[in-house]
């Protein structure tokens, strides 16, 4: 077995293993979470899941993949002349003035996203507190994305769902849920204090020196990695809200139910893709050889992905009554659509990576907008005509997505 294979499964499995973890780590909290705080309790630590997302991308601009992407793209030599300092400054600033904006607007923010709960101003005013903390921490381990340390970023993502998932239980269950949410939030804490403490010297000979050139290609990435984050978001929110205002309160849980665990079965291959794949399809548009990781990106990568969800689509019956109970019935038969959806969208995601490394901004952003603005004007048109067309909506909008990425990537002007 050559170094290539070996490194490949080495990643492989401790991929596996993370997701492993995380996915235990969400069904014990929400076991927990239902148990010791109710319906009510459950719905506001999704929310607030949801915000550490948005979080995420907020405090580091949006600018993840342009930092792995220059990061394999640069030579070693110029790392720490002018790559890193600008990384690091440029998402410091963007982190504390995202930080005081969340300040000024936390009660307004609270509302948006916690509603009626009474210590979501808290929340948010944490959050905006550590806001700092979680963009530099982002920016390193993206770093170790770029010099394709696959292992490092592995194992401080495990070290931190094992220990922030034992402290949040551990809260729940001999606290309340206030403590258990203040809990979730201090991981970035913790995610924080373990990449700092792993960084080792790699980062003591860095140069602060803010390169202009670099900044602007940071914020082009940032600009499609906020629209990928937005465009999602509003649109599933529309369709969830119009579901349970023009269906029912049953239909729009059993499509939410299929939507969110065919995403998690997708997220799965894509975060894998992004970690392994994506700084070397920036290599290659480099060295003008992105045929060859396409074609290692179907074997290795595609196939057994679709091998994986044609073996979900067809234990759907048995699958989704596990995971959730018998009164899911439709979204049994919308599991399925929901899945070829997500191949559809994972098969896409390579090029919308080819369209990032090429710096094809206008292009990745047309990609994005068209598929969301397909997904809403059919859903708008159609919803209401049979049970299943919400999900083969979806299934269009990634035809869609899948076909102008590939286009655009191969005629660059």
């Amino acid at each position: 077995m050559n170094s290539k294979n070996q490194g490949f499964l080495k990643v492989g499995f401790l991929h596996l293993v993370f997701i492993g973890l995380r996915f235990l780590s969400s069904v014990l909290l929400n076991k927990l979470v239902a148990v010791f705080a109710g319906q009510q309790g459950l719905l506001v630590f999704g929310n607030l899941r949801n915000v550490l997302s948005l979080a995420e991308v907020a405090s580091t601009g949006g600018m993840q993949s342009g930092i792995v992407t220059l990061t394999a793209s640069t030579p070693k030599n110029e790392h720490s002349k002018f790559l890193f300092g600008t990384i690091f400054s440029s998402i410091a600033v963007i982190s504390l003035v995202l930080s005081v904006v969340v300040m000024i607007f936390h009660a307004t923010l609270a509302t948006w996203f916690f509603g009626s709960y009474s210590n979501g101003s808290t929340l948010v005013v944490l959050l905006a507190l550590l806001l700092p903390l979680n963009g530099i921490s982002l920016a390193i381990i993206n770093i170790y994305n770029g010099l394709q340390l696959y292992s490092k970023v592995l194992m401080l993502n495990v070290y931190v769902t094992v220990i922030s998932t034992l402290c949040i239980a551990a809260v729940l269950i001999y606290y309340d849920l206030e403590y258990a949410l203040y809990a979730t939030i201090a991981a970035i804490v913790l995610q924080f204090v373990l990449t700092v403490f792993n960084a080792n010297r790699l980062f003591l000979d860095v140069n602060f020196r803010f390169h202009s050139e670099t900044a602007l290609k940071l914020v082009q990435f940032g600009l499609t990695g906020v629209v990928s984050t937005v465009l999602p978001a509003v649109s599933f929110l529309y369709i969830r809200n119009e579901l349970v205002s023009t269906s029912s309160i049953d239909f729009a849980a059993n499509w939410e139910a299929a939507y969110r665990l065919s995403s998690q079965v997708a997220l799965v291959f894509i975060g894998f893709v992004s970690l392994y794949f994506f700084p070397k399809i920036s290599e290659s548009v480099a060295l003008k050889s992105t045929n060859a990781v396409f074609v290692r990106f179907l074997k290795i990568g595609f196939l057994p992905f679709f091998v994986g969800v044609l073996i979900l689509a067809i234990s759907s019956s048995f699958l989704i009554p596990a995971l959730y109970s018998a009164d899911y019935l439709a979204a049994q038969s919308l599991f399925p659509i929901q899945l070829l959806g997500d191949v559809i969208r994972a098969l896409a995601v390579f090029f919308g990576f080819v369209l990032l490394a090429q710096h094809q901004w206008k292009s990745f952003i047309l990609c994005e907008f068209v598929s969301y603005a397909t997904l809403l004007l059919g859903f708008y048109l159609f919803h209401e005509s049979a049970t299943t067309a919400v999900a083969w909506i979806y299934v269009l909008s990634n035809i869609v997505y899948l076909a102008v990425a590939f286009f655009a990537s191969k005629f660059k002007r």
